[in-house]
């Protein structure tokens, strides 16, 4: 218990440090007047007394080089802040006991019509923009602005036209494009493909045979963890099949499933708290992803692209990826900051429940696209039009009542609208309560399109300026370098942890992926599907309710000194769930390992839940193992003896010391 305890400290501890150092980073890099120098300086009584405590009370902890690091990085940032904060005083008092004896002399300014030239072109590549879209939500799609240099490259291969630019969209349903008919005739498209046809339109190649793209690596249901341990796998396809030698830009949508799937999933009670069960292992996965990226392709723009559901008791992980996107400086475009304020607003405020959240005949209540508009059934797929079955023909589209009774409010969906007054239709949801209307990913993509378009004029702008203007603000276009630290892990167990030597999966939509094939199965445990409106994926199913069906797997890989193995399972709150034991026997050492897997949890959300099986500090498996799985008898008082696997991983242990 004394040594839990030790551990426990230690990374809590570790924790707050990182938090700090990216707080730190932040403001260093964020810093450009005196009112923010004086906010930078309140921080730092603050670190001193982190500082303080952790040599006061963990000085037992000496040996743990990851402690040792950020406290020698935090200090680092310290003493730069209090430098930076010193000379912009010292030039501060200064400039105020000047006593001007003529006017200063003008600054270089950028000749008008060369300003103009600039200006024009970015009022052209953002005029296609949705109508109604205000300042106010671009201003608040910019989460974070991040560094300027690798969108600045992206920018001037843009402008330069030599070659075309790729672009990577990783992400769940929501990139995919759930439930959206892509139709361009129609104007109805997912945001990447929109995406894709704007770059086309506004910066098209000399060569007609050439064309920017953006390729959509999306897979239903997937978070950042599951992203993680195919991130190389999918970038090699890509560069065997596409010709994509490396990535221009990478977009993350993660921000929905990252809270455990709550995709297709309508109570997730669990996911009111931030801090959720498992939360720090996604924060790692998502600085493990973005590690990655920043190392291997040092001139690739990395943003990460926030979407979140309508139901307001679902929060999102947003907050989890802004604790990566600061520590790295990567550029975050909130959907969710920039439209679900207004909309909450007219949800939860402007509308009541006893009059079925309708509005009067005609009005919109809000400005479009923040209020009651037209259903446009034309825009979703076939079987979701009217897909609740409602007897009231004229709700074909989601209503705010249909969300609201999803939240847990009550409302009748079926019921005719009070006289004088009509459903209201919101202009961003159609198809249910989490995936973006095709209006929603248009929306989306106008956000993307002004990060990419600012990108752009500025860079045009810098073109303008003499040598010596250009040499001021040359900082601000310097190639970005990695952190000395990292944020959740040290940068060999981050490279480590998104390089998996093993990878196979029951569900196999897409030509790079590797199926999931039984080394030997007792009758009981069937590769199938399991039916249910939601399970629809393929699995290793087994139910008999007395137990002891057998599942094994060979795992065959170069010999090395040690491999972390992983088993994902599917988890559901369903009580006809059952529990199995895993085991994981070395073929060449004979070493052992057995744990207990439940497939029952409280969590209202059934989704892909991965396990770690050996460990890296106790060699498990060193290239030849049997992974064998064993179902348990059903557990007293459950109504069911479900066991569905669904992905077999492995990767190289982290070396520790």
């Amino acid at each position: 218990m004394k040594t839990k305890n030790k551990c426990s400290g230690s990374r809590a501890i570790f924790f707050l440090l990182a938090v700090v150092a990216a707080s730190l980073l932040y403001s260093i890099y964020n810093s450009s007047s005196s009112m923010q120098f004086s906010g930078m300086l309140q921080h730092q009584p603050a670190i001193g007394t982190v500082i303080n405590h952790v040599n006061a009370s963990e000085s037992n902890k000496q040996d743990d080089e990851q402690v040792k690091l950020l406290l020698k990085e935090i200090q680092r940032l310290k003493s730069q802040l209090k430098n930076v904060s010193q000379h912009a005083e010292a030039a501060i008092a200064s400039k105020a006991n000047e006593i001007p004896s003529t006017p200063p002399p003008a600054a270089p300014t950028t000749p008008l019509v060369q300003a103009d030239v600039c200006e024009s072109a970015f009022v052209q590549a953002t005029s296609r923009q949705t109508p109604g879209l205000t300042q106010d939500s671009m201003r608040r799609s910019r989460a974070n602005w991040g560094h300027p240099y690798r969108l600045a490259q992206v920018a001037q291969k843009l402008r330069q036209r030599k070659k075309p630019i790729h672009v990577v969209s990783f992400g769940g349903s929501i990139t995919k494009s759930h439930g959206v008919e892509l139709n361009m005739n129609i104007g109805s498209e997912g945001y990447t493909g929109l995406l894709e046809h704007w770059l086309n339109e506004e910066y098209p190649m000399p060569n007609q045979d050439e064309r920017h793209r953006v390729h959509n690596m999306a897979q239903h249901g997937a978070d950042i963890c599951h992203l993680a341990k195919r991130m190389t796998t999918m970038l090699d396809f890509l560069n065997r099949t596409q010709n994509m030698k490396v990535p221009d830009v990478v977009t993350l949508e993660y921000a929905v499933n990252d809270y455990q799937g709550q995709d297709h999933v309508h109570y997730a009670v669990s996911q009111m708290d931030v801090f959720f069960q498992n939360f720090e292992d996604l924060a790692l996965c998502a600085e493990v992803v973005v590690y990655k990226l920043l190392s291997s392709f040092p001139e690739a723009s990395i943003m990460f692209v926030e979407f979140r559901s309508s139901i307001l008791q679902r929060k999102t992980a947003q907050m989890l990826h802004m604790g990566v996107a600061q520590h790295y400086q990567v550029p975050m475009i909130s959907y969710a900051d920039a439209m679900l304020p207004e909309i909450f607003d007219l949800m939860y405020h402007k509308l009541n429940a006893t009059e079925l959240y309708t509005v009067p005949i005609g009005e919109s209540i809000q400005p479009f696209p923040y209020g009651c508009h037209e259903c446009r059934p034309e825009t979703m797929i076939e079987q979701f039009r009217n897909y609740y079955n409602r007897t009231y023909s004229a709700r074909k589209c989601l209503t705010v009542c249909d969300i609201m009774e999803e939240s847990g409010h009550n409302c009748d969906m079926n019921a005719l609208p009070p006289p004088g007054r009509e459903y209201c239709f919101l202009e961003l949801f159609s198809v249910d309560a989490v995936h973006p209307s095709a209006r929603g990913h248009a929306i989306a993509k106008d956000f993307i399109v002004q990060a990419l378009a600012t990108a752009v004029k500025d860079d045009c702008q810098r073109q303008q300026l003499s040598d010596t203007q250009q040499s001021t603000i040359s900082s601000a276009v310097a190639p970005q370098n990695l952190p000395l630290v990292g944020w959740l892990g040290t940068p060999n167990a981050l490279l480590t942890r998104s390089n998996f030597a093993l990878v196979e999966d029951a569900e196999c939509e897409d030509a790079f992926c590797h199926v999931l094939k039984a080394a030997n199965n007792t009758p009981g445990f069937q590769f199938t599907y399991d039916g249910g409106k939601f399970a629809t994926k393929m699995g290793w199913i087994a139910s008999n309710v007395d137990g002891g069906e057998v599942l094994e797997f060979d795992v065959d890989l170069p010999e090395r000194p040690c491999y972390v193995v992983y088993l994902a399972i599917l988890r559901s709150y369903w009580a006809g769930m059952g529990m199995m034991e895993v085991t994981v026997l070395d073929e060449v050492t004979g070493s052992e390992r057995t744990v207990q897997l439940d497939s029952l949890w409280e969590a209202r959300i059934s989704v892909w839940s991965d396990n770690q099986l050996t460990l890296d500090d106790l060699p498990g498996c060193t290239g030849k193992c049997l992974v064998r799985v064993k179902t348990l008898p059903q557990v007293a008082e459950r109504i069911g003896n479900k066991a569905k696997i669904l992905t077999l991983s492995a990767r190289e242990c982290i070396k520790l010391n």
